[in-house]
């Protein structure tokens, strides 16, 4: 996807969610519900976990209410589409490959 960018990171999206929710919740909240550590809540919506994986921001979306789909501009599949996609490994980084 070259050229592609995000106007916002993840964090600040999940961060712009908890500030404006009602009712509140709190860091421990998030972590209650994710199932993730109050400090793992905290760093990632501080921005300070740089590459926060599926497993850290997933759980935290979710108890937020923001979609990663959405964030990321991710569209469902036609219902008669019947290409696959995989998803490998190139080296430290994930992309996703037509099979």
């Amino acid at each position: 996807m070259e050229g592609w960018f995000l106007s916002e990171n993840l964090w600040e999206t999940c961060r712009k969610a908890k500030d404006t929710m009602q009712p509140r919740k709190t860091n421990q909240d998030i972590a209650d519900e994710s199932g993730l550590s109050v400090n793992a809540v905290g760093q990632f919506l501080r921005g300070e976990t740089k590459s926060p994986s599926v497993d850290t921001a997933g759980p935290i979306c979710a108890a937020l209410g923001v979609s990663m789909d959405d964030h990321f501009g991710v569209e469902a599949p036609a219902e008669d589409d019947t290409s696959e996609v995989c998803i490998v490994s190139c080296g430290s980084s994930w992309r996703m490959q037509s099979a």
